[in-house]
């Protein structure tokens, strides 16, 4: 007869979560995951398949959750101008208040795992690859309602909106000015301006 397991998997995995976001896979021990969630490093191998599953498991709840709702208004079928306006200055926002202190989970990964192949590698690239269709969608929504200047190159600029967006978030972690983050993002939406 199988074992039922003893802890809730989704609440593992969002202490998972602000542990890898915190310090990375690398600087994150199988002991401080057993500590941290408080599950047994045989049930968390048992659940998630050792570290790198917990990890690549953290990461996508992280994705679907954090990353899906904040850009959920910019996905919207009618969103344009006010919605990317809305993305920047809500990361401004967030950083002030203290909510980005670790940047962005994704961008660390990026970093850590450069390069990367496997599936965090995927994930990595799918997730920026969803940003980038969002902010371009967007775009066109906006320069097709005259929101916008008509001959800006949208693929472009959606590459730069998520360099901006990832940029300012690797920024929080590095403790940049609140000045400088709001400014760089005012920068990125008068890239818009007719």
């Amino acid at each position: 007869m199988a074992r039922t397991r003893e802890f809730d998997v989704d609440d593992t995995l969002a202490k998972a979560v602000e542990l890898f976001w915190q310090k990375g896979y690398e600087e994150t021990s199988v002991r401080d995951l057993v500590k941290f969630t408080g599950v047994a490093h045989a049930g968390l191998y048992s659940a998630f398949g050792g570290k790198q599953g917990l990890f690549t498991a953290a990461l996508r709840k992280y994705v679907d959750e954090n990353i899906t709702e904040m850009f959920a208004g910019l996905e919207h079928p009618q969103s344009g101008r006010a919605a990317i306006e809305a993305i920047f200055r809500g990361l401004v926002s967030s950083i002030r208040s203290g909510g980005t202190s670790w940047g962005c989970f994704v961008v660390n990964t990026a970093v850590e795992f450069s390069g990367e192949r496997g599936e965090v590698g995927d994930l990595v690239r799918q997730t920026f690859e969803r940003q980038v269709e969002a902010f371009r969608a967007a775009l066109d929504r906006a320069r097709d309602r005259g929101e916008i200047r008509d001959n800006l190159d949208t693929a472009q600029i959606s590459n730069s909106f998520v360099v901006t967006f990832y940029g300012l978030s690797s920024l929080a972690r590095a403790d940049a000015s609140e000045a400088s983050l709001k400014h760089a993002a005012e920068a990125a939406i008068s890239l818009m301006d007719k």
